[in-house]
């Protein structure tokens, strides 16, 4: 899955909140200026935290996903490793 843009779309959510907040509260310049930018380092951070727990789970998904499939090929060679031996034993 995609997870290059979940912080970039979490940060900028919360900044266009904070915008339309800002404009209904008349809040001055320098006082919403600061609070965009808290939000928006803040909301990146989350959004970062997001995006690799999304990425563990799904990696993790996919592995549970491959294994039955390896263990069966596995098991496939140790079987074809085991009729190869009781063939040598009997010639």
């Amino acid at each position: 899955m995609n997870t290059k843009y979940i912080p970039a779309i979490i940060m900028l959510s919360a900044g266009f909140v904070d915008c339309i907040m800002a404009i209904m509260q008349h809040k001055p310049l320098l006082d919403f200026t600061k609070e965009l930018l808290l939000v928006l380092v803040i909301f990146l951070v989350i959004g970062c935290v997001v995006k690799m727990v999304i990425d563990k789970t799904f990696r993790v998904d996919e592995a549970k996903e491959q294994l039955p499939e390896n263990s069966e090929e596995e098991q496939q060679d140790v079987e074809r490793k085991e009729q190869q031996t009781i063939d040598e034993t009997e010639e």
